[in-house]
Protein backbone atom coordinates (compact mmCIF):
# COMPACT_ATOMS: atom_id res chain seq x y z
CA UNK A 1 0.00 0.00 0.00
CA UNK A 2 2.76 2.49 0.79
CA UNK A 3 4.33 1.98 -2.67
CA UNK A 4 1.02 2.76 -4.38
CA UNK A 5 0.58 5.81 -2.18
CA UNK A 6 4.03 7.05 -3.16
CA UNK A 7 3.37 6.53 -6.87
CA UNK A 8 0.01 8.29 -6.74
CA UNK A 9 1.38 11.20 -4.71
CA UNK A 10 3.96 12.00 -7.39
CA UNK A 11 1.24 13.03 -9.84
CA UNK A 12 0.17 16.60 -9.20
CA UNK A 13 -1.78 19.29 -11.02
CA UNK A 14 1.53 20.64 -12.34
CA UNK A 15 2.78 17.38 -13.83
CA UNK A 16 -0.40 15.45 -14.69
CA UNK A 17 0.23 16.09 -18.41
CA UNK A 18 3.84 14.88 -18.26
CA UNK A 19 2.62 11.44 -19.34
CA UNK A 20 2.56 10.94 -23.12
CA UNK A 21 -0.74 9.03 -23.32
CA UNK A 22 -2.48 11.30 -20.83
CA UNK A 23 -1.45 14.32 -22.90
CA UNK A 24 -2.73 12.68 -26.08
CA UNK A 25 -6.07 11.89 -24.45
CA UNK A 26 -6.43 15.44 -23.13
CA UNK A 27 -5.51 16.96 -26.50
CA UNK A 28 -8.04 14.74 -28.26
CA UNK A 29 -10.80 15.69 -25.81
CA UNK A 30 -9.96 19.38 -26.24
CA UNK A 31 -10.00 19.11 -30.03
CA UNK A 32 -13.21 17.04 -30.11
CA UNK A 33 -15.46 18.00 -27.16
CA UNK A 34 -18.12 15.36 -26.57
CA UNK A 35 -15.93 12.55 -27.88
CA UNK A 36 -17.03 9.10 -26.82
CA UNK A 37 -14.92 6.74 -24.76
CA UNK A 38 -14.73 4.12 -27.51
CA UNK A 39 -13.51 6.75 -29.98
CA UNK A 40 -10.70 7.73 -27.61
CA UNK A 41 -9.60 4.12 -27.29
CA UNK A 42 -9.79 3.55 -31.04
CA UNK A 43 -8.18 6.80 -32.25
CA UNK A 44 -5.27 6.59 -29.82
CA UNK A 45 -4.89 2.81 -30.06
CA UNK A 46 -5.09 2.33 -26.30
CA UNK A 47 -6.38 -0.55 -24.23
CA UNK A 48 -9.53 -0.04 -22.16
CA UNK A 49 -7.66 -0.25 -18.88
CA UNK A 50 -4.97 2.13 -20.04
CA UNK A 51 -7.51 4.70 -21.31
CA UNK A 52 -9.57 4.40 -18.13
CA UNK A 53 -6.48 4.90 -15.94
CA UNK A 54 -5.39 8.10 -17.68
CA UNK A 55 -8.92 9.48 -17.99
CA UNK A 56 -9.43 8.97 -14.24
CA UNK A 57 -6.38 11.16 -13.55
CA UNK A 58 -7.64 13.87 -15.90
CA UNK A 59 -10.98 13.78 -14.07
CA UNK A 60 -9.31 13.71 -10.64
CA UNK A 61 -7.41 16.90 -11.46
CA UNK A 62 -10.58 18.47 -12.86
CA UNK A 63 -9.18 18.84 -16.38
CA UNK A 64 -12.09 17.03 -18.05
CA UNK A 65 -15.73 16.28 -17.30
CA UNK A 66 -17.53 13.03 -18.01
CA UNK A 67 -21.14 13.25 -19.18
CA UNK A 68 -23.34 10.15 -19.28
CA UNK A 69 -26.43 9.82 -21.40
CA UNK A 70 -28.70 6.89 -22.09
CA UNK A 71 -26.34 5.51 -24.70
CA UNK A 72 -22.99 7.26 -24.49
CA UNK A 73 -20.18 8.23 -22.17
CA UNK A 74 -18.75 11.52 -23.45
CA UNK A 75 -15.86 13.69 -22.37
CA UNK A 76 -15.44 17.46 -22.42
CA UNK A 77 -12.55 19.70 -21.43
CA UNK A 78 -13.32 21.38 -18.12
CA UNK A 79 -12.73 24.90 -19.34
CA UNK A 80 -16.16 26.14 -18.30
CA UNK A 81 -17.50 26.30 -21.85
CA UNK A 82 -19.61 23.14 -22.18
CA UNK A 83 -19.70 21.53 -18.74
CA UNK A 84 -23.41 22.06 -18.03
CA UNK A 85 -24.67 22.94 -21.50
CA UNK A 86 -27.03 20.08 -22.36
CA UNK A 87 -27.69 21.46 -25.83
CA UNK A 88 -24.06 20.90 -26.77
CA UNK A 89 -24.19 17.42 -25.27
CA UNK A 90 -27.35 16.61 -27.21
CA UNK A 91 -25.91 17.94 -30.47
CA UNK A 92 -22.76 15.87 -30.12
CA UNK A 93 -24.88 12.75 -29.71
CA UNK A 94 -27.03 13.71 -32.66
CA UNK A 95 -24.11 14.33 -34.99
CA UNK A 96 -22.32 11.13 -33.97
CA UNK A 97 -24.00 9.25 -36.79
CA UNK A 98 -24.27 10.59 -40.35
CA UNK A 99 -27.39 8.47 -40.95
CA UNK A 100 -29.04 9.83 -37.81
CA UNK A 101 -28.24 13.37 -38.92
CA UNK A 102 -29.79 12.73 -42.36
CA UNK A 103 -32.91 11.24 -40.79
CA UNK A 104 -33.23 14.14 -38.35
CA UNK A 105 -32.81 16.66 -41.20
CA UNK A 106 -35.52 14.86 -43.19
CA UNK A 107 -37.94 15.00 -40.25
CA UNK A 108 -37.26 18.70 -39.67
CA UNK A 109 -37.58 19.61 -43.35
CA UNK A 110 -40.90 17.85 -43.93
CA UNK A 111 -43.17 17.96 -40.94
CA UNK A 112 -45.29 14.87 -40.55
CA UNK A 113 -43.01 12.62 -42.58
CA UNK A 114 -43.50 8.85 -42.48
CA UNK A 115 -40.82 6.22 -42.14
CA UNK A 116 -41.40 5.16 -45.75
CA UNK A 117 -40.86 8.72 -46.97
CA UNK A 118 -37.65 8.94 -44.96
CA UNK A 119 -36.53 5.70 -46.65
CA UNK A 120 -36.89 7.35 -50.06
CA UNK A 121 -34.72 10.31 -48.95
CA UNK A 122 -32.08 8.44 -46.93
CA UNK A 123 -30.62 5.38 -48.68
CA UNK A 124 -30.43 2.98 -45.72
CA UNK A 125 -32.50 0.00 -44.59
CA UNK A 126 -35.88 0.43 -42.91
CA UNK A 127 -34.60 -1.30 -39.78
CA UNK A 128 -31.72 1.20 -39.51
CA UNK A 129 -34.14 4.10 -40.00
CA UNK A 130 -36.38 2.67 -37.27
CA UNK A 131 -33.38 2.31 -34.92
CA UNK A 132 -32.32 5.95 -35.38
CA UNK A 133 -35.91 7.21 -35.05
CA UNK A 134 -36.18 5.42 -31.70
CA UNK A 135 -32.98 7.08 -30.48
CA UNK A 136 -34.10 10.50 -31.70
CA UNK A 137 -37.45 10.06 -29.96
CA UNK A 138 -35.87 8.77 -26.72
CA UNK A 139 -33.61 11.82 -26.65
CA UNK A 140 -36.58 14.17 -27.34
CA UNK A 141 -35.33 15.41 -30.72
CA UNK A 142 -38.49 14.22 -32.44
CA UNK A 143 -41.98 13.10 -31.51
CA UNK A 144 -44.43 10.71 -33.13
CA UNK A 145 -48.05 11.32 -33.93
CA UNK A 146 -50.01 8.15 -34.63
CA UNK A 147 -52.98 8.23 -36.99
CA UNK A 148 -54.45 4.81 -37.48
CA UNK A 149 -51.63 2.46 -38.51
CA UNK A 150 -49.32 5.25 -39.68
CA UNK A 151 -46.73 7.12 -37.68
CA UNK A 152 -45.84 10.69 -38.55
CA UNK A 153 -42.59 12.18 -37.29
CA UNK A 154 -42.07 15.79 -36.23
CA UNK A 155 -39.14 17.82 -34.94
CA UNK A 156 -39.50 18.62 -31.24
CA UNK A 157 -37.58 21.89 -31.45
CA UNK A 158 -38.82 23.70 -34.52
CA UNK A 159 -36.53 26.70 -34.66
Amino acid sequence: MSILGAINSTITQNNVLNNYNRTRIYALIKSRPGIHYSEIVEKLNLGNGQAHWHISYLERFDMIKKVKSKQYLMFYPNDGVIVNNTTSVDESRLFKSKSRQQIFDSVCQKLGITQGEIGKLVPISQSTIAYHLIILEDEDFIYIERRGCKRYYYCTNES
